[in-house]
Order: structure tokens, then sequence, then C-alpha cells
């Protein structure tokens, strides 16, 4: 089991760096403010939930856990909730500003995503056998194809993701649009149960949809009743991840969704503008897939690591990200709309 000791560097990072990054240049909009849901807000949202997920498998890797360890444990959840809700609000908002997105989707996104997961995995296998693993070539073909990593531990992430945009096209591609997209979500859910995947965040993909659809529409209505709807949401959500954090698992496919209400009524005030976080948005796929990579080869040489190497294996995994994601780009000739911040 790879472990990490009781690192005050991780400390450091979530109650002091993290927020202090976020709050860079960030500020409340007055109530004529179209702030909500702009590109900024989209990127930096999509690079904090990213950092939420990476949060969850170092604390995961903690000796001696603790409360606060076992709650960041548990935010995954959220950090989930925020990436695939900001995955199909992207891909609709593309499709509505250029109806021949759709074109090169298939070979721009999914085959790209596909490919950068099977480099990943493959050089997490070399670093798994390097280091005693006796896994077969059937072994690492049979784990890519389950979607789990050279250690075993679930991708599932990332297959939700491709499934969620494969079903996004053919859906787009028909004239059933949004109910196709329904469909395959409700489909989602039996998959997951087979699969053993998370399945109370079926629809956050296509709850991302339906806002970029009618994000007019619902800054109005938001707009209209924000005091209101941020206090209900807020109490609401707090009572239900208290629950959930407590063990009480039943709670948990409300979660999602409770928190994405709590997300759009803070957004409708908060123009959150950190480049930082801009960054790591820009390239959060890869730094999932290149993270996992990094806790083997970082973290598995002897049983407990340092603070010390937790800021080297930060350090590889954002410049590896941002080198996988400009050459995939590159490679797939991704137009620079899509993967260039502006």
């Amino acid at each position: 089991m790879i472990r990490l000791s009781q690192s005050w560097v991780l400390y450091l990072l979530i109650f002091g760096i993290v927020p202090l990054l976020l709050s860079v240049r960030s500020y409340v909009w007055g109530r004529e403010g179209y702030a909500f849901l702009n590109r900024t807000n989209i990127e930096v949202v999509k690079g904090f939930s990213m950092l939420l997920i990476i949060f969850q498998s170092l604390c995961d890797r903690l000796v001696n856990q603790n409360l606060f360890t076992i709650s960041i444990s548990r935010s995954g959840i959220l950090g989930v909730t925020l990436f695939l809700f900001i995955c199909g609000y992207e891909a609709m908002t593309q499709y509505m500003n250029n109806r021949r997105y759709l074109r090169g989707f298939i070979f721009h996104q999914v085959i790209r995503m596909v490919c950068v997961f099977l480099v990943c995995n493959f050089l997490g296998a070399l670093v798994n056998i390097s280091m005693g693993g006796h896994d077969s070539l059937k072994d690492m073909l049979y784990q890519t194809v389950t979607f789990h990593f050279s250690d075993r531990t679930s991708a599932w992430l990332i297959g939700t993701l491709l499934y969620f945009y494969i079903a996004f096209y053919l859906s787009y591609r028909t004239k059933f649009k949004m109910n196709l997209l329904l469909w395959f979500s409700v489909i989602y859910i039996g998959i997951s149960f087979a699969a053993r995947w998370n399945f109370s965040i079926a629809f956050c993909f296509l709850v991302g949809v339906f806002v970029a659809k009618y994000k007019k529409y619902l800054f109005r209505l938001i707009r209209e009743s924000l005091l209101g709807l941020f206090i209900g949401s807020l109490v609401s959500f707090s009572g239900i991840y208290l629950l959930y954090l407590k063990g009480f698992t039943f709670i948990s496919p409300l979660v999602p969704y409770v928190f994405l209400i709590l997300v759009l009524c803070i957004l409708m005030k908060l123009q959150c503008r950190s480049r930082v976080f801009a960054m790591i948005g820009y390239a959060a796929t890869e730094l999932y897939l290149v993270h996992e990579v990094l806790l083997i080869l970082v973290l598995g040489y002897s049983e407990t690591r340092s603070g010390g190497f937790l800021v080297l294996f930060l350090i590889l995994a954002f410049v590896g990200a941002f080198f996988l994601k400009n050459v995939s780009c590159r490679m797939f000739s991704v137009p620079k709309q899509y993967h260039v911040q502006k």
C-alpha cells in the first residue's frame, strides 16, 4: 500500500495556498453583472474540481488518518460532480457556438482521451514491472479495458467521461438530442452497478448540458430568488453532506445535485479569475491520469514518504499534465478554440 506520512505540507496546501490562489482576482459582482458561468469561471471551477479529486487520492494514502483527512477523502464526490458538470457544460456550449463542432468530436476528444489513457497506463505498467510487479500482458490489457490503472485502482472517472462524451455525440447527431442523452444517463446507472462505478453522479453531465442550453433563463430565475435559494441549498447541502460523512451512504445520490444548486448560486456573485486554477482546468483530464501514474512512481519505492516527496509529486504532475495536453492536442489537430485558453 502506497502511503504518505502525516505531512504539514498537505495541510498548508489545503488551508493556505489553495484558498489564497483561488481568491486572487476573485470578487463579487453587482446584481447586474453577468459573470454567471462565463468562460473564466468555468475554467477555474474545473481546476478546483480536479484538485479536490487529487486531494482525495493523497488523503487516502495518509498514515494515521484523522477526522479531517477522512472528510477530505470523501470530498472526491464533490470534485467528480463539478468535473462532469463542467464537461457537459463545455460540450454543449461549444456545440451551440459551432454546429460543426460534432464533426471532429470523436477524433478530437474521445480518441485523443483514449490514447492519453493508454499511454499513461502503459507507463504505469512499466513502472510497476520495474518495481517487481509480475503482471502479464493479458492482465495489463484486461485492466485497461475495464478502466483500471496498473496498480489496480479504478479509472472509472475516465470511463464515465468517455461514456458521456460518446452519448453526447450520438444524441446530438439525431433529432432526439437531450431526450436521448437522458436515456443514456439512465442506462449509465445500470452500467455503474455492473462495473462498480459511482452511480450517484449519473446525471451531472446531463445537468451541465441543460444549464448550458438554458443559461439565460436560469440566470434570471436564480437572480430573482437568489437569497432564498442560496440559504435553502446551503442548509440542505450542509445537512445532507454531514450525514454522508457520518456514513449514511444511502443519502449519497442527493449530494451531487444539492451541491450543484449551491455552486450555481455562488457563481451568480463570485467571479473567479485565478490563472493558476484556470491552467489546472485546461489540463484537468491529463492531470488526473498523470497523477495516478506518479502515485506509483514517486510514492511507491518505500512504505512511507514525507512532505518533500509530496512537493515533487505535485510539480511533476503539473508539468507532465501540461506537456501531455499540448502534445496530444497537436497530434490530434484539435482546433485552437477548443484547447487554448483565451
